[in-house]
């Protein structure tokens, strides 16, 4: 039996909140920065769960389109035949049900994805506020990278095929997405 030995990078691990967000929303840019400028590591997740939950919301277009160049990459066997095959079902699939217009309330923090890019320090200022915690660090080094091992890309707008899968992302009927998107917005810091 090994020894037990606690992990050293994780300073000060927060259990009463948690990073919750769909794939490709930068929920791992998020975390670091938090974990940087705070000392506190928020553990995160793509499922709902029983604590305080922040998110971050992405235009519709650039996360799915953002998704499915990713998932070719990582998943070669026929993912981007099937998205060019049936893209309505890639667009849809298990991403909100039929209650999901009210799941905003389920969130304490909701970030728009634009500000953690935009302005990272600012956005995670309020953020530590909102928690109640103190930012202690205003550097950061940026430690997000890809991640072949875990199937994690920084970017997909590199990735071959990206443009082409935008374009036929733009050409489906998101309006059920964007209408749960501009929820979530309105509500955002």
């Amino acid at each position: 039996m090994s020894e037990y030995k606690p992990n050293t990078k994780i300073k000060h691990p927060n259990s009463e909140y948690s990073i919750v967000t769909i794939p490709r929303t930068g929920s791992h840019y998020l975390q670091d920065r938090i974990e940087q400028h705070t000392g506190v590591y928020v553990k995160k997740y793509h499922s709902l769960q029983n604590n305080k939950m922040i998110t971050v919301i992405r235009d519709p277009i650039d996360f799915l389109s953002s998704y499915v160049a990713m998932d070719a990459l990582y998943y070669k066997r026929g993912s981007l035949d099937h998205f060019f095959s049936s893209p309505e079902r890639y667009c849809f699939s298990d991403w909100f049900s039929d209650n999901d217009m009210e799941i905003v309330d389920n969130f304490d923090i909701i970030v728009k994805y634009e500000s953690l890019i935009n302005s990272p320090f600012e956005t995670v200022t309020k953020i530590a506020e909102k928690m109640s915690i103190k930012v202690i660090e205003d550097r950061y080094k940026n430690n997000v990278v890809d991640q072949p091992y875990r199937n994690h890309v920084v970017t997909s707008k590199n990735i071959e095929g990206y443009d082409k899968i935008r374009q036929i992302v733009e050409q489906q009927d998101l309006t059920r997405t964007y209408e749960i998107y501009n929820k979530f917005l309105a509500k955002a810091i």
